[in-house]
């Protein structure tokens, strides 16, 4: 809630939410495209439509499906440089979050 009410002081201030609160620290964040557990075809067709839209990477919630099949499709549609990222909650307070690249 405290992130909403910094944005909304900005706006109306017209300055951007750093300058209230501190120092600029980066230029932008990156943001992943998620999907749900889908089949490789379709989540190589879900992360095509993700490029389109401008994502360079695309979090997978852990799922029972071929992940390096996954990889290889949407490496295929996307290009080498697209990344693939596999969420995982190990328990209610941590992630793992693997990073998956295309081998030669």
């Amino acid at each position: 809630m405290q992130y909403t009410f910094y944005d909304l002081a900005g706006q109306t201030l017209g300055k951007p939410v750093y300058k209230l609160i501190g120092a600029k620290c980066r230029d932008g964040v990156k943001l992943a495209y998620r999907s749900p557990p889908m089949p490789a075809e379709v989540t190589a067709a879900e992360a095509e439509k993700a490029v389109k839209m401008g994502f360079r990477v695309h979090k997978l919630k852990a799922q029972s499906g071929n992940i390096v099949e996954t990889a290889r499709l949407t490496t295929e549609v996307c290009g080498s440089d697209f990344q693939i990222a596999r969420c995982q909650s190990t328990n209610s307070h941590t992630f793992e979050l693997t990073i998956y690249r295309e081998v030669a």
